[in-house]
């Protein structure tokens, strides 16, 4: 479930976007944490 260097020919640049997105909400969600704990 990690994030993968996918090939552009082979994955459509619509789902690299989507897991891109997915990496960015889940950290941000991480870090809202953090801030909420102090």
């Amino acid at each position: 479930a990690a994030v993968l260097p996918y090939p552009l020919g082979s994955t459509s640049p619509l789902l690299f976007i989507y897991a891109t997105v997915l990496l960015g909400a889940g950290v941000g969600a991480i870090h809202l944490k953090k801030l909420r704990c102090r």
